[in-house]
């Protein structure tokens, strides 16, 4: 995966986090429960995106 696509990757993840937020908060709630599973599983994937960009520009450093 290139770097360009590692951080649209994030970005999307990101971006559907805020919304389950979002969506609680304007609903004055928490999230439920399949909500903060699936949110948790998106901070995983910020998490491991972020790793793997952190490789590929060390790399992409490298070569320089």
């Amino acid at each position: 995966m290139t770097l360009l696509e590692l951080n649209y990757q994030r970005r999307k993840a990101r971006k559907e986090a805020n919304s389950l937020l979002d969506a609680a908060t304007n609903e004055g709630r928490t999230l439920t429960i399949p909500e903060q599973v699936r949110f948790d599983s998106l901070l995983a994937q910020i998490s491991e995106t972020d790793a793997a960009i952190v490789r590929r520009e060390s790399l992409r450093r490298m070569a320089s």
